[in-house]
């Protein structure tokens, strides 16, 4: 159960939950994703049928009621799917839910609502986006994210980011793929929550 503090004049509560560094955020309608160190986002060219895995952190056990994407150039008679996996060893693992789909022919903030309320024990898990045709959505820039999957053995200057591999099915499936591609550049697209 979240720590709940009364701030001095009695009407508003802050909650110790998070997205990557545990920091107290207000309990608004506030909402939260991957960890970053920018509060400059881009936007992401998704590639169609492709599952794209982002890492999002909380340090205590939260629940969430809203999961929303942002379409910024359309896809004609396209769907944008989302999801969230559990973590193994640094990689996606178990889906823990499927958070449906929603239109991507239009632009604009997209929610999505299947599988929620949703108690989210803390820990890491994998933000999944996916589209079934080709279109753009708001994403993080590659310097913006905080490189949860570190450096490669030559200790090079590219780090890793998150995930992606191509998922010709089109569906969020039940066991994350394996053998994904290590993201170090764009598309990083984002998908956040609300936790309450």
């Amino acid at each position: 159960m979240p720590k709940v503090f009364t701030l001095n004049n009695g009407n508003k509560t802050l909650e110790n939950v998070g997205s990557g560094i545990g920091n107290y955020f207000t309990k608004s309608n506030r909402f939260y994703s991957s960890p970053a160190n920018s509060t400059a986002l881009t936007t992401a060219s998704l590639v169609a049928n492709t599952l794209y895995a982002m890492p999002f952190i909380t340090e205590l056990d939260i629940k969430i009621d809203s999961v929303k994407a942002v379409v910024t150039t359309l896809g004609a008679a396209s769907q944008l799917k989302a999801g969230i996996y559990t973590d193994l060893n640094l990689y996606p693992n178990t889906l823990l839910s499927d958070f449906g789909s929603q239109s991507g022919a239009t632009t604009g903030v997209k929610t999505f609502i299947n599988g929620l309320p949703l108690d989210i024990p803390k820990g890491l898990y994998w933000f999944v986006i996916l589209t079934t045709v080709a279109l753009t959505v708001r994403g993080f820039a590659a310097t913006g994210l905080i490189p949860v999957l570190g450096y490669d053995s030559n200790l090079g200057t590219i780090q890793g980011l998150g995930y992606s591999i191509l998922n010709p099915s089109g569906n969020i499936p039940a066991n994350f793929p394996a053998s994904a591609a290590i993201r170090t550049a764009v598309p990083l697209p984002l998908l956040a929550v609300r936790p309450f």
